[in-house]
């Protein structure tokens, strides 16, 4: 299979040989690393395979293989143009940067192109919260808090989002005025 596969001309009969050798090396071989070869093959003849894409997805996160699986994903956002998909693709990869591989600027970044795509999914911004308090980014906290009071409804979120601005303001990012600011509309809310 590998032999007509390299002997191939024709570029879609290539492609399948080298999806039919992945296949067969990893289902019937066990050989991971000759599967991955095989599929990466494929995908230098059309780079948005999705076959290939997805036979590499379970691949690497069959080994455990956390930084090649973020590797495939990345390289699924180029060929994904609905945003359900996409905003989809940012928080697997999100989750993944935060739960398996502990890089948690990245998984910031995976869910700030989710909350792009979806500016008001509210567990993001939650999610977005808990990571800027991990990694100490005051500026960008407070950003996520912004966009939180945008998009709260009841008198009690806005209240809590507003506290934690001001907190956030005064204790963190030393901007007192800022911090009276947001106080002053949690006063002016309880008239």
């Amino acid at each position: 299979v590998e032999q007509r596969g390299e002997m191939a001309f024709d570029l879609d009969e290539k492609r399948r040989r080298y999806h039919q050798l992945g296949a067969l090396a990893a289902e019937h071989l066990g050989d991971i690393p000759r599967a991955v070869a095989a599929y990466e093959q494929a995908l230098e003849i059309d780079d948005a395979d999705a076959e290939a894409l997805t036979a590499l997805e379970a691949l690497h996160e069959g080994a455990e293989d956390w930084p090649a699986l973020l590797m495939v994903l990345e390289r699924r956002i180029d060929s994904t143009y609905d945003g359900e998909a996409l905003a989809a693709l940012h928080r697997r990869i999100g989750a993944l940067a935060r739960d398996r591989m502990d890089d948690l600027a990245q998984a910031a970044e995976a869910f700030e192109r989710v909350l792009e795509l979806e500016p008001e999914a509210r567990p993001v911004i939650t999610e977005l919260r808990e990571l800027y308090t991990r990694l100490r980014a005051w500026d960008r906290l407070q950003d996520v808090l912004v966009k939180g009071l945008s998009i709260v409804e009841d008198d009690a979120a806005r209240r809590e989002l507003l506290l934690a601005l001001g907190h956030n303001a005064e204790a963190k990012l030393d901007r007192v005025d800022d911090a009276i600011e947001y106080l002053r509309q949690v006063f002016s809310m309880d008239q």
